[in-house]
């Protein structure tokens, strides 16, 4: 996931949908940093829905011009 800041002036967690097939609401997931995360975000949690997780992630306070670049692997645990 990747997003430009042109002027974010809040702190906190986000949550965002992502699209990822095959998920269903039972399933267990993990996750992984494949790259570090910039802009001083951090990821935090992934939850299943129908053919999409639900993302939460970390920002910092304040992001001018800033890039958000979070990288993840999402694992099923069987």
């Amino acid at each position: 996931m990747s997003r430009t800041l042109l002027l974010a002036l809040s702190s906190g967690m986000q949550r965002e949908y992502v699209a990822l097939t095959g998920v269903v609401p039972a399933d267990r997931l993990m996750f992984a940093a494949i790259a570090a995360c910039s802009a001083g975000c951090a990821p935090i949690n992934v939850y299943p829905d129908t053919n999409r997780v639900l993302f939460e992630y970390n920002t910092p306070a304040l992001g001018i011009g800033a890039v958000v670049n979070l990288q993840i692997a999402v694992y099923r645990v069987l």
